[in-house]
């Protein structure tokens, strides 16, 4: 977050903002790509065993290989759950792919070797 966040409002009284807690970027690979790609026959939203279409702006990890094949690398957010958990909210990986494939690709980016899935 900012170092001294500011508010949008002109109102005289206004509650100090919030503690932040820090997010981070990761990002894909080359590899994590041969990964993911290795499970798309076995993705329900490639198979056409489910039908639909996510919002265009957070499209699933595998549209965003599959529709961007040119691109090398997608951002991926890393953002904690809470001040109290060691948990993250993984932003940009939303999947429909099996477990194994989810868990090996995520431990194939930086800083997510040792990464668990609950």
């Amino acid at each position: 977050g900012d170092e001294d966040p500011r508010t949008f409002s002109f109102l005289p009284e206004t509650k100090p903002p919030p503690k932040q807690l820090s997010c981070w970027i990761t990002y894909t690979s080359p590899e994590v790509h041969d990964i993911l790609r290795s499970g798309f026959d076995r993705s329900p939203m490639f198979s056409g065993r489910i039908q639909g279409v996510g919002p265009r702006y957070c499209p699933s990890i595998e549209d965003k290989i599959d529709r961007f094949a040119d691109r090398d690398r997608h951002q991926i957010f890393v953002e904690p759950e809470g001040w109290n958990t060691v948990e993250t909210y993984i932003n940009g990986f939303s999947t429909s792919l099996p477990e194994e494939v989810q868990i090996k690709a995520l431990r194939a980016m930086p800083g997510f070797a040792q990464a668990r899935i609950f």
